[in-house]
């Protein structure tokens, strides 16, 4: 039974490790992405829009956000884990 605790133990540490490495470079690929896409406006311009619906948003934007956020955010994780 102790072999089971520690090998589950052992388990639940590298998933917990991976969401953690998905979420920071998920924040470090945000930041870059919005720093290059949103870099002449201030940031009560930035809290304002957050507060807006995704509606009447260019599907541009959001595919952007997807490819040079997300989808490096997902592979560097997984490379790394």
């Amino acid at each position: 039974m102790k072999k089971m605790n520690k090998h589950h133990r052992k388990l639940l540490n590298k998933i917990f490790m991976a969401v953690v490495i998905f979420i920071l470079m998920l924040l470090t690929y945000s930041l870059q992405w919005a720093k290059r896409n949103y870099a002449n406006i201030g940031f009560a311009e930035i809290v304002f829009h957050l507060g807006m619906t995704f509606e009447g948003t260019a599907d541009g934007i959001l595919r952007s956000y997807f490819i040079e956020a997300l989808i490096r955010a997902i592979v560097m994780s997984a490379l790394i884990t």
